[in-house]
């Protein structure tokens, strides 16, 4: 419960940070099991996307100190990734084009 807590705050501050300039942000979770028995989950802003420098390899941002921002640390993203990692899962996509999404699955299963 505290890990999943720890993903989705990290999430949705790096959306609201990324799209500071947005009055109005929209956001969307979505958390299934899958036969596996482990959680599913898609993350999706409808915000301004990925920087184009990561467009090619999403995946670097779950880099150490890998930032866009200026004023950002790099650490929000590579703190998802091993919490994700920790809890037996894995990111299994990251789309970075029409707003932000991000599907990663967590558990151990059955």
């Amino acid at each position: 419960e505290d890990i999943i807590k720890v993903i989705l705050d990290n999430l949705i501050l790096n959306s609201v940070q990324q799209n500071s300039e947005k009055t109005t942000l929209k956001i969307e979770i979505k958390i299934e099991v899958n036969s596996e028995g482990k959680l599913e989950i898609v993350y999706k802003d409808f915000g301004k996307g990925l920087d184009k420098k990561y467009l090619e390899n999403p995946e670097k941002i779950l880099e150490v100190h890998e930032t866009s921002r200026d004023d950002g640390h790099g650490l929000g993203m590579w703190i998802i990734n091993n919490s994700i990692l920790m809890c037996s899962g894995e990111v299994k996509n990251i789309i970075g084009t029409d707003g932000f999404e991000i599907f990663f699955t967590l558990g151990r299963g059955v």
